[in-house]
């Protein structure tokens, strides 16, 4: 490990101390909630998928385990369970991991008895969402639309600002941005409220501010940095209103040029 990234560790550690007692609630119910613009093209792209009965057919699959509770993610069965009880649930050691301890207070690398983190933090990703709200958004279904709502509403409820495991690592905020963005992208008609869009407008802040404060860097760079990046950029350009969109914006931009360069050879090679 190089000296800068040594010192990069300590004030790390530093800012961690300082933020299990900052209160971002707090901070952030200051703000005024502000749009959220759907990702251009999405929904001109989806269209185009409106004959492909073979692909509806599987959206539709995952949806029907979503409501039922039979989700299936690497490789492995979750046990039927309400979606409020999904979140911090390891699905093979039956262990539920803490909800509401600080974040950086969790020692998921050591919590052999939990299982492996990889399996809550996969359901938490919110990926399994995008094609249930593409399948609501195609078929015109407002229950189905309203039932994909509900989980993200659900998973805000039960995931406040840095507490719990699934505030613990940057790669996994960013793809559930992505996440996010999509499901709000393809649902962003009369399918929410004013106070859940409110709600996830806040909870992309509490995103944006986290993934800015703690980036990856030397040795925790590559892969994630990029996803890191590509967060940040997308929250910068497509919910400008909130604090500190502009910068962040910006530094996913550059960052996302210079990891290209860096991370891809001239042959398009990964490096």
């Amino acid at each position: 490990m190089s000296t800068a990234e040594i010192l990069h560790r300590i004030i790390e550690q530093a800012k961690r101390a300082t933020d299990r007692r900052t209160d971002f609630n707090a901070v952030l119910s200051s703000a005024l909630a502000g749009d959220i613009t759907p990702l251009p093209g999405l929904a001109t792209g989806l269209s185009a998928l409106a004959n492909d009965l073979t692909l509806r057919e599987q959206w539709r699959e995952i949806a029907r385990r979503d409501a039922s509770g039979e989700l299936h993610l690497l490789g492995t069965d979750w046990p039927r369970l309400p979606v409020e009880r999904r979140w911090h649930l390891d699905p093979v050691t039956g262990g539920t991991w803490p909800a509401d301890v600080y974040c950086f207070d969790i020692s998921y690398r050591q919590a052999k008895h939990l299982g492996d983190v990889k399996y809550v933090w996969e359901l938490n990703r919110l990926q399994y969402l995008q094609p249930i709200a593409a399948l609501a958004a195609i078929e015109g279904d407002v229950d189905l639309a309203r039932a994909c709502v509900g989980d993200v509403v659900s998973w805000i409820n039960a995931n406040p600002p840095f507490k719990g495991v699934n505030w613990a690592s940057g790669i996994e905020l960013a793809l559930r941005v992505v996440s996010l963005l999509v499901v709000f992208s393809l649902l962003h008609g009369q399918e929410w409220t004013v106070t859940e869009r409110d709600t996830l407008w806040r909870t992309l802040a509490a995103h944006g501010y986290w993934l800015r404060r703690y980036p990856s860097r030397f040795s925790s760079a590559n892969n994630h940095c990029i996803a890191e990046a590509g967060a940040l950029y997308l929250l910068g350009t497509l919910v400008p209103t909130l604090p500190g969109a502009t910068e962040w914006g910006a530094f996913g931009r550059a960052t996302l040029i210079d990891e290209a360069q860096r991370q891809i050879h001239a042959d398009g090679v990964g490096a």
